[in-house]
C-alpha cells in the first residue's frame, strides 16, 4: 500500500519508500547499535528489493521514508501495518545515528498524523521491546500508556483523541 502524498512536518516529511532507498535502508538495518532492537535481515540488496514490492503490494503495509527539509534520506518506518480493527502500528523506527531529536520527534508525529488523520483509524498500537527505555519514554510522552507487557515487548496504545490535542502535534504538524 502506498500513502497518495507526501506528509510534511515541520522539519521533517514522511514519503513511501522507493526501490532506490533500498541501500540506505540496509547500511540503517545492519549496524549492530541502530538496529539492536528491530528484526534481523540479511544484507542483501535484492532480498531488500524484493521485500519491499512485496510490502508494497500488501493492502495493509506501508513502508516510510523519513526525509529532512532538504529531501535527504534519515530513516524509515520499516512495516506501518494496519489492522482490522481499527487500528495500527507504525513499525520498526530506524534513523541515522546523527538526526536531531526534534526531528525524530517529528517523525513519530508524522507517522501517527497518517494513521489517525489521513488513514482516520482510532488508534496506535505499539510494540516496543523491552530495554528500548528511550523509544518507551517518547511514546509515553506523546500520551501513549501501557496496556500489556511480557518478556520480550512493552504493549501501548495511544488514541486518536489524545493524539489530536496534544502540544506536540500542533508544534510539528504544518498547517
Amino acid at each position: 500500500m502506498k500513502i497518495s502524498n507526501n506528509i510534511h512536518g515541520t522539519v521533517c516529511s514522511l514519503r513511501n519508500s522507493h526501490l532506490t532507498d533500498c541501500k540506505d535502508m540496509l547500511v540503517l538495518r545492519n549496524d549492530p547499535i541502530l538496529s539492536k532492537f528491530l528484526k534481523k535481515v540479511e544484507n542483501d540488496i535484492n532480498k531488500q528489493k524484493i521485500w519491499l514490492k512485496k510490502q508494497r503490494e500488501l493492502k495493509n503495509k506501508i513502508c516510510l521514508t523519513i526525509v529532512d527539509n532538504q529531501n535527504r534520506l534519515l530513516g524509515y518506518f520499516t512495516s506501518f501495518t494496519i489492522f482490522n480493527d481499527d487500528k495500527f502500528d507504525p513499525g520498526g523506527w530506524i534513523m541515522h545515528p546523527s538526526t536531531l531529536a526534534n526531528i525524530k520527534i517529528c517523525s513519530l508525529v508524522l507517522a501517527y498524523e497518517i494513521g489517525f488523520n489521513i488513514l482516520n483509524l482510532s488508534n496506535a498500537f505499539l510494540r516496543v521491546r523491552k530495554g528500548n527505555s528511550n523509544i518507551i519514554k517518547m511514546h509515553y510522552r506523546m500520551g501513549a500508556i501501557e496496556i500489556d507487557n511480557d518478556k520480550d515487548f512493552n504493549y501501548l496504545i495511544l488514541s486518536k483523541e489524545i493524539h489530536n490535542k496534544s502540544l506536540t502535534r500542533k508544534l510539528y504538524i504544518n498547517g
